[in-house]
């Protein structure tokens, strides 16, 4: 005889079957919904993502790369300097007017050295009296080598000299501008010839007194010289700090100085000169 559970179990596999059916039909609308919903929601956000991309990109705006060097040339200036020298040319243009621009210029104190046109030792007497130890004796106590000439003949002679130096600077200026080469050869060129120059000035003007300079000879490059070697001269010694803008400077008496005097030239003549009167 057959069990009431063998009777019933094809309508149990059937209602079953529906329920497992009717389920899983359910279920795929469920996840067909989430899809369509998460499918919809992530293109929400990358449309906001990307709005928002483009509002990012609108509003931040990155600060400029300083260049190393201000515009314009500089050379091999240290570029820190190179900015001071840009920001103090700006603040003179920022200044509308030029009285205004000289008014700031002057106002300001400013240390400032002042060289000579031709002399490229300026000061250099003092200096040289030091490290030489030698002592300058006043014109006033040089004494007279003859008496024959006058102040009036004395006077005209250096005012005639002092044209002819003048004449002489101004042509050999225009002639070293012309052709121009190696500094250091061109001052030892100029101060030979200024010097030849004033020996012959002299000995034109003053040949009518002394008639012994119408035979001298001028001789150029005369070996006769003086050493000096000296220890122990003060200078400022550079004090190293972090700082590489920072210039400090500590005294010290350890400096050397050699120096080398020659003569450029040289008068001669076969009549010995007029000794020396003293007063």
């Amino acid at each position: 005889m057959a069990s009431p559970f063998t009777m019933f179990r094809p309508y149990f596999q059937f209602r079953s079957k529906l329920a497992f059916d009717s389920c899983l039909r359910s279920s795929v609308r469920v996840q067909h919904s989430l899809r369509s919903k998460s499918s919809s929601a992530l293109s929400q956000d990358v449309e906001g993502l990307s709005e928002s991309s483009d509002l990012y990109k609108i509003d931040v705006k990155y600060p400029p790369i300083k260049p190393k060097y201000p515009p314009g040339k500089w050379g091999q200036m240290d570029h820190k300097y190179a900015w001071r020298w840009n920001e103090a040319r700006e603040n003179q243009l920022s200044i509308p007017d030029v009285q205004g621009r000289i008014n700031a210029l002057t106002e300001k104190e400013m240390q400032v050295i002042q060289l000579e046109p031709i002399n490229d030792h300026p000061a250099s007497l003092l200096f040289r009296q030091y490290a030489t130890k030698t002592v300058m004796r006043p014109w006033e106590e040089v004494p007279l080598y003859n008496d024959e000439i006058t102040e009036e003949d004395f006077s005209q002679t250096v005012s005639q000299l002092g044209k002819d130096i003048s004449d002489f600077l101004l042509m050999e200026h225009e002639v070293l501008q012309r052709h121009s080469s190696d500094g250091e050869t061109i001052q030892t060129h100029l101060c030979q010839y200024l010097i030849r120059l004033i020996s012959n000035s002299l000995i034109t003007r003053l040949g009518n007194h002394f008639p012994h300079l119408k035979t001298c000879q001028y001789d150029e490059n005369v070996l006769v010289r003086s050493l000096w070697d000296r220890h122990g001269i003060e200078r400022k010694r550079r004090r190293y700090t972090s700082d590489s803008d920072v210039l400090l400077f500590d005294p010290v008496q350890d400096q050397r100085i050699v120096s080398e005097g020659y003569f450029q030239a040289m008068l001669r003549s076969h009549q010995p000169l007029p000794p020396v009167r003293m007063n």
